[in-house]
């Protein structure tokens, strides 16, 4: 969703923040924040090696293997789902 009028319809309940225009085969970062906008966590990404080329305009997104492995470090991120988790 890049739309923030779609974005404030699917989700009325959660605040906009910012562009959605990220990432989609680009280098970029995600960056999550907390009801308060107080930053938790972010990830900082490449779209060349050793970050996972698998998603570059393949309509696959990259997504961590295990939610306890770095999510800085590049090898732990692989192309699972196509367009996108939760699909």
């Amino acid at each position: 969703m890049k739309d923030q009028s779609d974005f404030i319809n699917f989700f009325p309940e959660i605040p906009f923040i910012g562009d959605l225009d990220f990432g989609f085969g680009s280098s970029d970062a995600v960056r999550l924040f907390n009801s308060d906008i107080t930053l938790i966590d972010e990830v900082y990404y490449e779209s060349e090696e050793p970050w996972p080329i698998c998603a570059d305009e393949t309509g696959n997104t990259i997504e961590l293997i295990d939610s306890f492995l770095d999510i800085t470090v590049a090898v732990f991120w692989d192309c699972i789902i196509i367009y996108g988790s939760p699909n």
